[in-house]
């Protein structure tokens, strides 16, 4: 039986709005913990994940493996991110970006 280890990944992502394009789309940032076999594991579930909640990644931030030592340090964010995924075996978090108005003055 193989092990599997807590990845921390994030992206840049944007809700999907095929279906209304005159509404712009929300940017910000996914945090996924995903657990998984390997880093390509992890990198699977979390796009599958992100697909399933209408997002679509537009970049790759970072990814680490959480080690049991760095859950003494996690905000409360992430400790609940880290509990549902322990849970589901995934968790994801989105955080948009401030919408930045423009204007022609």
């Amino acid at each position: 039986m193989s092990t599997q280890s807590a990845y921390f990944i994030q992206y840049r992502t944007c809700f999907n709005q095929s279906d209304n394009q005159s509404c712009p789309q929300a940017e910000g940032l996914a945090t996924v913990v995903v657990f998984a076999e390997d880093h390509r594991q992890a990198l699977c579930r979390a796009g599958k994940l992100i697909a399933k909640e209408d997002l679509q990644i537009s970049g790759f931030l970072k990814m680490s493996v959480l080690r049991e030592r760095n859950q003494q340090m996690f905000c409360a964010v992430l400790k609940s991110l880290f509990q549902r995924a322990e849970l589901y075996g995934a968790a994801l978090h989105f955080d948009p970006f401030p919408s930045r108005h423009h204007c022609c003055r």
